[in-house]
């Protein structure tokens, strides 16, 4: 009998007595957690606030050469010289190898002849030139003075022929008065004397413009003829040009192919490992050496098209090798590629570092971290995440509607983690208090009870490690 009403009060054949732990914990099972008994549960609260973020996206990338060829030959020929020795510097301009050149250097020595003569002929024929016309021009500048004397001639002829005409006319009236008696002989005689003098001017006038004339005409003649003479000078004078303008034509051409015997250096750099010796065969396209500048060195590295529009001329990047882990190079982006690779999804970007101390080498694997611009969001303590499956929730006090507080459980859109905290990018009320201490078994709309003067950032309980086992810091978005 005693033994039954022991099991009885412990409640195994019964419900247990109310007011108990064990009711409590049974209320708040059922979901009971705002009625009459139940006891709000201790939390800790923080409110979000807002901090600097900044994407970072790491990226392979491979190290090249500022400038980089293979030192090849253009002709077959047999090695002359090498002027270099593997792992050299050397400066743009410098002599790397010389091929035998015994024939063309002959070839080009008599095409300088050949040139110097050509030109030398060309010289005379244009002097010659240059002096028929100059003969010339004193023939078109004679005819210019004879012509000058035959329009005075003319004049002379014309005045000549007035004073004839008047001498006519008076000795015709003179005559006229003698035959009647009116007039002397000593007057008519006069008159006669003075029109035989008149015609005696107007001859000499005459002859003189015929002189004139037929001068001009001579004149004429040779001009025409020197102008002919120098035309055909300067026809020959063209001829000879155009030759001594072909010789050099061939000059330069021995000279280029004796240029091509002789390989330099397109830029400034160190040359790689010889492979040539004097007294080898070289060909068109064999490698006789590499030759790179690695004064600086450029990054390609491909960035996904989902982050195209973090990326511009500009951009902010770190860089490290693989090889050399202990530094860190900073650059930004100086070159985007204008196309996107439709097989990978991605643009090609290129970075350049300094490489003074020359550790870096082309083919290098370098790793390039992604910087986008710094952005202000609100943030939330690690420890308040709660993940199940790919969804993220955060608990945070509401009013009951009375005097109390409850939790609230709401849907939040996370962006990187940093330093102990969750970026939230959206999802969280403005002004929220967030409980980061006191979750395990916490229910949505349970009642709460905030004490102490809030959560440590990054600093995890016993119990929200065992609520919230995914809350870790990656340098990722959720």
């Amino acid at each position: 009998m005693f033994a039954f009403v022991l099991l009885k009060e412990v409640g195994l054949f019964g419900k247990p007595k109310m007011g108990g732990t064990a009711g409590a914990s049974a209320s708040q099972g059922k979901g009971g957690a705002g009625k009459a008994g139940s006891r709000p549960t201790n939390v800790t609260l923080t409110k979000a606030e807002v901090r600097v973020f900044s994407d970072r996206v790491e990226i392979p990338g491979t190290a090249l050469a500022n400038e980089s060829i293979t030192v090849t030959s253009k002709v077959q020929d047999v090695v002359d010289e090498v002027r270099f020795e593997s792992g050299q510097n050397v400066q743009r301009g410098a002599i790397l190898i010389v091929l035998a050149r015994t024939e063309q250097s002959a070839d080009l020595g008599g095409a300088r002849n050949d040139v110097a003569a050509a030109f030398d002929d060309a010289d005379g024929v244009y002097q010659e030139a240059a002096a028929a016309r100059a003969e010339a021009d004193a023939a078109y500048n004679e005819i210019n003075a004879v012509s000058r004397d035959l329009e005075a001639a003319r004049a002379g002829i014309a005045e000549a022929e007035a004073v004839r005409s008047e001498a006519k006319l008076n000795f015709d009236r003179v005559t006229a008065l003698a035959d009647r008696g009116f007039a002397s002989k000593a007057r008519l005689d006069s008159a006669r004397a003075q029109l035989q003098s008149a015609e005696s001017r107007f001859q000499v006038a005459k002859e003189r413009a015929e002189g004139a004339s037929q001068r001009i005409e001579t004149q004429k003649a040779r001009a025409n003829a020197l102008t002919r003479r120098a035309q055909s000078v300067d026809q020959r004078a063209q001829s000879s040009r155009a030759r001594a303008q072909s010789v050099a034509s061939r000059t330069n051409s021995v000279q280029s192919r004796l240029s091509d015997r002789i390989i330099r250096a397109p830029f400034s750099g160190r040359i790689g490992l010889r492979t040539v010796s004097p007294g080898q065969l070289a060909r068109p396209g064999d490698v006789l050496a590499t030759l790179d500048d690695i004064s600086q060195i450029k990054v390609d590295f491909d960035v996904p098209e989902t982050r195209i529009n973090s990326l511009q001329v500009g951009t902010e990047v770190a860089i490290r090798s693989t090889a050399i882990p202990d530094q860190l190079y900073k650059a930004t982006v100086r070159f985007v590629d204008t196309r996107i690779d439709p097989r990978s999804r991605s643009i090609r970007a290129r970075a350049y570092i300094p490489n003074t101390d020359g550790r870096l080498r082309p083919g290098m694997l370098m790793s390039v971290d992604l910087i986008t611009p710094d952005r202000r969001m609100p943030a939330v303590p690690e420890v308040a995440l709660l993940e199940e499956g790919n969804a993220s929730f955060v608990f945070i006090a509401q009013s009951d509607g009375k005097d109390g507080q409850k939790a609230k459980r709401i849907p939040v859109s996370i962006g990187m983690r940093r330093d102990g905290f969750a970026e939230i990018v959206s999802g969280l009320p403005a002004n929220a208090m967030v409980i980061t201490e006191g979750l395990v078994g916490l229910r949505d709309g349970q009642a709460i009870k905030p004490v102490g003067g809030g959560g440590t950032p990054g600093a995890k309980s016993a119990d929200t490690k065992a609520a919230a086992p995914a809350a870790k810091s990656d340098g990722r978005g959720g």
